[in-house]
């Protein structure tokens, strides 16, 4: 009977649940059934249950096999490190009272890049613990999906992470996305960050100005409604000029263009400057005839105080260029031809 059921179990190792109660005690026997299918542990003895090598062999076998193996020997640090390092969902499988030991779930951590993936099955008490949370999603920002529910909600334990990988926001709590200061830290990193926001949050205007002093591309991010309305766009365009090469049609907005500079390099002496919107803004058409002349300074006034930057490049001087720096200094500033000013490339100018 024994040969039989060897060739059996070699064969299809759950075979053995139909063996005698005597050869599913047989190590030989259940060894050669694991072997096969490490489901079959499921029908081997108590005893058997107990051994170690056993359990190891099913385990290679089916990782899923773990959860038949004895209680003591699923509360095994030393063989459970072991067996979630090769398999970290096994980690489903530990028992008590080592599931809920912290100093096991950091050597978990500690022993695999992959260990927040073990840890997403640990017990509430340990996806609770601030220290192995921050552990975790240190390995990967994905592991805070996996936090407590009362960490996620923590404001300060949010931010402190938010500064550490902004993708964390992705999962904290609902009420927090209406955080000003959290998603703030996380625009500052990543401008997708917005998208985390509660709709409440990304129609307030006072927010998106913030966030636009961070990212101009962001009023790109927002509702239609709110880029059609002028003042919200205007708003936008004082705090970042660069915001107006986002601005839709209050790119042709005199006014607008005016902000947009003004936000820029304040009142300017001499800037010359154009664009395609620009010159339908004020009803000119460009020279193409004009030749290029060197400087060696301008200066632009602004509300913080004067400022002169220096420079000796080339820069065309034309019509439009004139008449944009006659309509910006409208108080009688003298005008400078060749003059080259400050970096206006996010607005799509060319000097």
């Amino acid at each position: 009977e024994k040969d039989a059921v060897v060739a059996a179990v070699k064969q299809e190792g759950i075979l053995l649940q139909h063996a005698s109660e005597k050869l599913r005690g047989t190590k030989h026997v259940v060894m050669e059934a694991v072997s096969n299918d490490g489901e079959a542990l499921r029908f081997a003895s108590e005893k058997l249950r107990d051994d170690k090598a056993l359990v190891v062999a099913a385990v290679e076998q089916n990782f899923a096999a773990l959860r038949h193996a004895s209680e003591a020997l699923r509360a095994d640090k030393e063989l459970l490190l072991k067996i979630v390092k090769d398999f970290w969902f096994a980690a489903e499988y530990v028992a008590p009272p080592l599931d809920t030991d912290k100093g096991f779930w950091m050597n978990v951590l500690d022993q695999d890049e992959l260990g927040w993936m073990a840890w997403s099955y640990a017990p509430a008490v340990i996806r609770a613990h601030r220290g192995l949370v921050r552990k975790a999603v240190g390995q990967d920002p994905m592991a805070f999906k996996f936090a407590h529910e009362e960490v996620k909600r923590d404001v300060d334990f949010v931010r402190e992470l938010a500064e550490l990988d902004w993708r964390i926001v992705a999962n904290m709590a609902e009420e927090l996305r209406s955080n000003r200061e959290i998603l703030l830290v996380a625009v500052r990193q990543d401008l997708h960050a917005l998208i985390h926001a509660d709709m409440e949050m990304r129609n307030d205007v006072d927010f998106l100005t913030e966030v636009v002093d961070i990212n101009p591309r962001s009023l790109a991010e927002v509702s239609q409604s709110l880029r059609d309305d002028s003042e919200v766009v205007r708003a936008c365009v004082e705090r970042n000029g660069q915001a107006l090469a986002y601005a839709g049609n209050f790119k042709e907005d005199r006014s607008m263009l005016q902000t947009a500079m003004t936000a820029i390099h304040g009142t300017c002496t001499g800037q010359l400057w154009s664009t395609p919107y620009t010159a339908k803004a004020l009803g000119i058409e460009e020279d193409e005839s004009s030749t290029p002349r060197s400087h060696a300074a301008y200066t632009t006034r602004s509300s913080q105080g004067a400022r002169t930057a220096r420079s000796g490049s080339r820069v065309p001087q034309n019509n439009l260029g004139i008449k944009m720096a006659a309509w910006l200094n409208k108080e009688g500033a003298e005008i400078r031809r060749g003059m080259r000013g400050t970096d206006v490339s996010m607005l799509g100018i060319s000097r």
